[in-house]
């Protein structure tokens, strides 16, 4: 995909990186859309999901990890046996 569409590849990693930082930055404007799709007026809620999952677990920096880079090395390998004598480590930022 990288190499057949890299203008879409680009596109999509910017745009979830863009998406990464207003998250992070504008907080009731997420508010408001958590609180659209998750159809509830309950704000203690909606912060205390904003907080605990979205500032804890989402990396401003979304790099891959080692164990996800291993899942995809994986599935990889049924189709491409360079990919089974690949590391994770030596892919990983």
């Amino acid at each position: 995909m990288i190499r057949s569409k890299p203008e879409l590849v680009r596109n999509l990693t910017k745009a979830s990186v863009e998406a990464i930082a207003y998250f992070k930055t504008h907080r009731n404007e997420t508010l408001a859309i958590y609180q659209k799709y998750l159809k509830t007026d309950d704000m203690d809620a909606l912060i205390e999901t904003y907080e605990a999952v979205g500032l804890s677990l989402i990396s401003a920096k979304p790099y891959p990890t080692i164990k996800g880079i291993q899942i995809v090395l994986r599935q990889l390998a049924s189709k491409d046996p360079k990919a089974q004598g690949a590391k994770a480590e030596q892919l990983a930022i």
